[in-house]
């Protein structure tokens, strides 16, 4: 805080001196030395310290000899600039300001390069805490003012130009209403949008850099912020619309199907069918059933293994008087042959 509010004591020395020098240390007859003083006291300048300016500017005391330069250029996404600058080093200040530029993505241009894009104004605020706006209203029309801006929140804008600056002025301290500041400024005709924080970012930086310069006294421009990209920066959450209530919804039926209990239901048996009069019933007997088969075994009765010598004896699951029986035929039918054969 001390080393911000140096610097702008720093700024309000130099304007002082400046308006001393070039018109004088008589307050009546000087509007520009009225201007800063007034801006000193509102910044809580000592009264000392203003005097000890005002001194050196007008000659009375040894002091630095101070001369206006003004520097135009173009910030970042084309944003035009206007700095005003008080310096005793022309060299060392121009390298300055065309550092900051070149540092913040600008470019320093010529004389009147963008000078052209702004007009010359005065500009008085009033907080509106104050005063209402009726009584402002008749109190500046008087005077000469051109426009009462009160778009914003908290304070009053009037509007004068450069010529009846001084007595608008003059007649709110004779109306005793507090101003918060009051001076001359270069008021763009039209203005760039700035529709992104990033580059809103980006052209502040730059203008920072140009302000914490001790030569620099102010610093203009034409661009202007989005207020959704200002809450943005700033943090402050979207506020959208009012969402109404909705009534608890009931649970939907699920639409997978109950798993199907697979136990087996027990039925009755049929009744037996009464038999047609007049046709015989057919009943079907099976042969498997009836047939009795041959050296089956009881049932529960005991049957002995075969041996592995019985399994050797009776290859190919054949008994021996079976194998005995296929030989003689064989052998019957040979012979019977070779007799044909013989006797034909």
């Amino acid at each position: 805080q001390d080393a911000k509010r140096g610097k702008i004591f720093t700024k309000l020395i130099k304007e002082l001196t400046v308006a001393a020098r070039m018109g004088g240390s008589d307050l009546d007859s000087n509007p520009r030395l009225r201007t800063a003083v007034a801006a000193a006291k509102a910044q809580s300048m000592p009264k000392d310290n203003i005097e000890r300016a005002i001194k050196k500017g007008a000659g009375e005391m040894d002091g630095v000899s101070y001369e206006e330069i003004l520097y135009e250029g173009y910030g970042p996404h084309n944003v035009a600039l206007i700095v005003e600058a008080l310096t005793d080093n022309r060299n060392r200040t121009i390298a300055s300001v065309r550092h900051a530029f070149s540092k913040g993505g600008g470019n320093l241009g010529s004389s009147n390069s963008v000078q052209y894009m702004f007009e010359r104004i005065g500009m008085i605020r009033v907080a509106k805490s104050e005063i209402e706006e009726d009584v402002l209203t008749e109190i500046i029309l008087e005077a000469g003012a051109e426009d009462i801006q009160s778009d914003q929140a908290d304070e009053f804008r009037v509007v004068t130009s450069t010529s009846d600056f001084d007595e608008v002025r003059a007649q709110l301290e004779e109306s005793n209403v507090p101003m918060l500041s009051a001076e001359i400024i270069w008021n763009p005709q039209n203005r760039v949008e700035i529709d992104e924080p990033q580059k809103a970012q980006q052209v502040i930086k730059l203008i920072d850099m140009l302000e914490d310069d001790d030569d620099v006294q102010s610093v203009h421009s034409n661009f202007d912020i989005t207020d959704e990209v200002l809450a943005e920066m700033l943090g402050i959450p979207k506020q959208g619309k009012p969402v109404k209530p909705q009534p608890a919804k009931k649970p939907k039926a699920s639409s997978t199907p109950k798993p199907i209990n697979k136990q087996r239901i027990p039925t009755a048996s049929p009744e037996p069918r009464e038999p047609i009069a007049g046709r015989k019933e057919r009943v079907r007997v099976e042969p498997h059933l009836t047939e009795k088969k041959e050296n089956t075994p009881a049932y529960g009765s005991y049957t002995k293994p075969k041996s592995a010598a019985d399994e050797r004896n009776t290859p190919n699951n054949q008994t021996s008087s079976t194998k005995k029986e296929s030989v003689n035929l064989r052998q019957a039918v040979i012979y019977q042959t070779i007799l044909e054969r013989k006797y034909s």
